[in-house]
């Protein structure tokens, strides 16, 4: 195989030599972005797994309903108020049809391998059924009820504050609807996933 001398006098193989390349680029990539959306500033000198866990990466693209299939169920996005969304540290945005397909693909149930990146899911007060307004997980009050109607039948559901929470499950009469943090959801798929019977 082809080898090359880089500065410091290593051997670096084509393929070595290309993946450095790469993570040049997007390092290169995402100081040139822009400090409010990426705040790269912030996430120079982290791992993508640090940087992964704060809130301080690209914000979610927007979720295109009816367009998009889901990378774990691959079912389509038909109501982005349940819909939830990964943004790896390379840039590639996964959109799911609903928060418990990303939270049992991160606990590794299926769907393809994932890189590190930042979690986001819709504001089911702000969003519609073909717009989702998206919140880091870190922020969102994520709740869950086995008898709330969710695309996939995990019975979760997120808000932007504690108060639109209760008052959603005040409306429905859901009595002993749980509150969830993103971690905790996330261990708890690693014992028994969301999403019943996938």
């Amino acid at each position: 195989m082809a080898q090359r001398e880089c500065r410091d006098g290593r051997a670096l193989s084509r393929r070595g030599a290309l993946a450095r390349i790469g993570r040049l680029l997007a390092a290169a990539l995402l100081a040139a972005l822009p400090a409010g959306s990426a705040r790269a500033g912030r996430m120079a000198g982290a791992t993508p797994d640090e940087a992964a866990s704060r809130d301080d990466g690209p914000g979610p693209a927007p979720v295109r309903v009816g367009a998009l299939r889901c990378p774990y169920c691959s079912m389509s996005v038909i109501d982005a108020r349940f819909a939830a969304q990964q943004v790896t540290t390379g840039g590639r945005v996964y959109v799911y049809d609903a928060i418990e397909c990303l939270v049992d693909h991160i606990a590794g149930h299926g769907g393809p391998v994932l890189a590190a990146g930042w979690c986001f899911v819709a504001d089911h007060q702000a969003s519609t059924r073909d717009e989702a307004s998206l919140l880091s997980v870190h922020v969102a009050q994520l709740r869950h009820h086995p008898r709330l109607r969710t695309p996939m039948g995990g019975g979760l559901v997120a808000f932007a504050s504690e108060q639109q929470a209760d008052a959603f499950a005040a409306e429905r009469g859901l009595d002993g609807i749980e509150v969830w943090t993103w971690d905790g959801l996330v261990e708890r798929s690693r014992e028994r996933p969301w999403i019943p019977l996938l």
